[in-house]
């Protein structure tokens, strides 16, 4: 049998790694998610919406590419277009 993580799993470590103020891993299990979130597209936008918010302090311009990566996969989708106004309005476009 497969034990290797799947993509809720590696999910929830993320969420784990990012609550126990390890943002590095937490980036590091979510792009190990997207590797398993291939052929479902919702999946794939949330996760990269997932590393644009844990990207943005630090890395503002690979967070909006993480976003519009993510409306890509999933037009429309939500939180890519929440995740891409707070970057805006961080820039001082409201």
């Amino acid at each position: 049998s497969d034990l290797r993580p799947d993509y809720n799993a590696l999910t929830r470590i993320a969420y784990v790694r990012e609550i126990t103020g390890d943002t590095k891993g937490a980036i590091e299990m979510m792009e190990n998610a997207l590797v398993d979130s291939t052929g479902n597209a919702e999946n794939t936008a949330w996760g990269l919406t997932e590393l644009a918010r844990l990207s943005f302090g630090n890395y503002r311009a690979q967070a909006e590419l993480y976003q519009n990566e993510a409306l890509k996969a999933y037009p429309n989708f939500a939180p890519a277009l929440a995740g891409l106004a707070k970057i805006e309005m961080a820039r001082g476009n409201t």
